[in-house]
């Protein structure tokens, strides 16, 4: 079904087809976007106030149309109409993208004056990562809750691509931008260089524990993207941790010290013990010293002693002997 066989049956099943009918712009233009973003528009043509708004999706069937109303604003779900009274314009606005979005759109103006004005409008959505370059497992960045990280992007850029940070399912970003440096709360993107930019979360919470995807948005190339991974803990549970791993190595150095030592006292009882058999080793006694000079100093020197005495003893003379 072409264009003109659109038109037709959204201006035919509405009851709108009339001499008052006027398509506002003739060609129907092309709108790219990406997953997450804001489709928004605004009808060329001044309407007057109370008319009928509404935004329709490839007729006018009634399950076809998304929102319609007379006030002057309107909110269905992602669907938004407006009326500005400073400038008698319709505004019309789809939320949160998704690729399912993609289609031909109708936004249109109605009233009991016949009057007739809408635009048609094709809308392409583009998938947010449409190229993951992450080299093997994503990267795992640890911190404490109340800190924070940054991840350095490496991913070929130019100053003016759009930057951005997604997490989980990437369907919506987090903060993009494509300026050199923006900050949004506790999120901040920093451009560096045409191969990196960083990408800085601050005052970290447990939610902020998840898979992230930091990537780069190109008009005429695929959006590239790098994955990677952000671990929050709280710092008690860390200390406690580090405390737990002290006592465990303390622990391991106490029981090793005790084997050590009572391996070395069964030496010292064996040595001893063979000491007294008929192979006499020398035992390791504190005491030697003391108990070779009490051996060497005593018995020893008394021995000889008595053998001189006894040897002399036999030259001397008799008593009352005559000497010639």
């Amino acid at each position: 079904m072409n264009i003109h066989h659109v038109l037709f049956f959204c201006v035919l099943s509405a009851g709108l087809f009339d001499k008052n009918t006027h398509l506002i712009n003739a060609q129907t233009n092309l709108y790219t976007k990406v997953e997450g973003e804001d489709f928004r528009i605004e009808l060329d043509h001044e309407v007057p106030a109370g008319s009928r708004k509404y935004i329709c999706r490839n007729d006018t069937e009634k399950e076809d149309i998304l929102i319609e109303t007379t006030e002057n604003r309107a909110e269905s779900g992602r669907y938004i109409i407006r009326y500005d009274i400073s400038d008698k314009r319709v505004h019309a606005v789809i939320k949160e993208l998704t690729q399912s979005d993609s289609g031909r759109y109708k936004i249109g103006v109605s009233n009991s004056s016949s009057l007739n004005l809408f635009q048609v409008v094709e809308l392409k959505v583009r998938e947010l990562c449409e190229e993951d370059i992450t080299n093997g497992k994503p990267k795992v960045y640890s911190a404490t809750v109340g800190g924070e990280v940054t991840i350095r992007c490496l991913l070929p850029l130019h100053s003016r691509n759009i930057k951005f940070l997604c997490k989980d399912e990437c369907k919506t970003t987090i903060i993009n931008t494509n300026n050199l440096t923006i900050m949004n709360g506790r999120h901040e993107i920093e451009y560096w260089s045409n191969t990196v930019f960083n990408v800085t979360i601050t005052n970290l919470i447990k939610s902020d524990s998840g898979r992230y995807k930091c990537g780069v948005r190109k008009k005429d190339a695929k959006n590239t993207c790098l994955e990677f991974e952000i671990s929050v803990t709280d710092g008690n549970i860390l200390l406690l941790a580090v405390c737990v791993t002290v006592v465990v190595v303390l622990l391991a150095v106490f029981v090793l010290l005790f084997y050590k030592l009572k391996i070395k006292r069964k030496r010292v009882q064996y040595v001893n013990t063979r000491g007294n058999g008929r192979n006499m080793e020398v035992a390791v006694y504190d005491d030697v010293a003391e108990v070779y000079q009490s051996a060497t100093d005593g018995s020893t020197y008394q021995e000889l002693s008595s053998r001189e005495e006894a040897l002399y003893s036999l030259f001397e003379p008799p008593p009352n002997a005559n000497l010639h």
